[in-house]
């Protein structure tokens, strides 16, 4: 008899504990308040636009490279051994650079994206912390990270808000 009551006692406790941890999990379309501000679709402008610059000096020294060899192409009967050589050796090294400059803008375009992004995640993060605050929630999940949740959990029209979205 003692035993029964001990694992019922144990049995509602645990239910109360579980219940009482469950009010204090929400969860939000993170991406969802990310596309949301203003500030992302400036921030895509500018990264396009620089990401147009850097494709537009690769394309120049494309062209660079282009005209060099069609003109070492073109020459290449008139000249001796080793300026032909030399030539082709300035070909490989523009090629190399050309390979390089590619390599360092994809780069350059991963930092200014981060660079641009960091303002508008950091004002979605902080919105988000207000807002479980608030709610008293301890945690909060990203809405494509639970495989079911109570609609009434989800915090993202009060993060929208709490944006001025």
């Amino acid at each position: 008899m003692k035993l029964t009551i001990k694992a019922l006692f144990v049995a509602a406790f645990m239910m109360v504990g579980a219940t009482v941890f469950a009010q204090n999990i929400g969860y939000v379309s993170y991406m969802e308040l990310i596309e949301a501000m203003p500030e992302k679709a400036q921030a895509d402008k500018q990264l396009e636009k620089y990401a147009q610059s850097l494709d537009q000096q690769r394309k120049e020294m494309e062209q660079e490279y282009s005209l060099k060899l069609a003109k070492l192409q073109g020459e290449a009967d008139s000249l001796s051994e080793a300026v032909l050589q030399i030539r082709a050796k300035e070909l490989q090294d523009l090629e190399a650079r050309i390979n390089a400059f590619g390599q360092a803008a994809q780069q350059d375009i991963v930092n200014k994206r981060e660079s641009l992004y960091e303002p508008i995640i950091t004002k979605v993060d902080d919105a988000i912390k207000e807002v479980a605050q608030e709610n008293g929630l301890k945690y909060v999940l990203e809405e494509n990270s639970v495989l079911y949740a109570d609609e009434n959990e989800n915090i993202t029209a009060a993060v929208r808000t709490k944006l001025g979205l």
